[in-house]
């Protein structure tokens, strides 16, 4: 179980219908254990997975996959906006499935559009993955700051509750791996 749908990856970045949906799942499972898992930790992760079609909604889950806007806890309280995890995790998905389109072959790396092989270009494929990880970084990292810095008198207890644990758990890791990414 992934928390982003294929089809809903394919609804936030252009992936074609043709790619089979087994390398498409391998990527978004990749993205999220090397990323997603890794950087919020498994308490925020199982907690997202165990509310992604619950009803009601959780406030938090729907804020952090979705974004929004948010107030942190200091007076006078500030509004910020977040882009979403969903965003986060396609961007992600969509650069290792750039990666993995590139083939290698006895005539070197190849891209296999249709039933001729070209040459890619490595230069603007490299500058492509790269915006699209650093946008997908800044996402994340505005979802690290929502959670150490919201009021999180705002939300239901269930949710309070995660964003406790993940301030104890995390106590600035988070920080530090972004900053490992810079």
């Amino acid at each position: 179980m992934t928390i982003l749908s294929i089809a809903n990856l394919r609804l936030l970045v252009d992936i074609s219908t043709h790619k089979s949906d087994i390398i498409v799942t391998n990527s978004l499972e990749s993205v999220e254990v090397n990323f997603i898992k890794k950087f919020y930790k498994d308490s925020l992760f199982i907690y997202i997975l165990n509310n992604l079609n619950v009803s009601p909604p959780s406030a938090l889950v729907e804020l952090i996959l979705g974004g929004g806007t948010y107030e942190d806890n200091i007076s006078p309280p500030k509004s910020f906006h977040l882009y979403g995890l969903n965003k986060a995790i396609a961007l992600l998905t969509y650069c290792d499935l750039m990666i993995k389109q590139t083939s290698i072959t006895r005539f070197g790396a190849t891209n296999k559009n249709d039933q001729y092989s070209t040459k890619p270009n490595v230069d603007d494929s490299i500058i492509q993955i790269n915006r699209y990880r650093e946008t997908a970084i800044a996402y994340l990292k505005e979802i690290d700051y929502m959670l150490i810095n919201c009021d999180e008198t705002e939300f239901s207890t269930g949710d309070q509750a995660i964003i406790e644990i993940y301030r104890e758990e995390n106590n600035n890791e988070v920080k530090r791996l972004f900053e490992a990414f810079e």
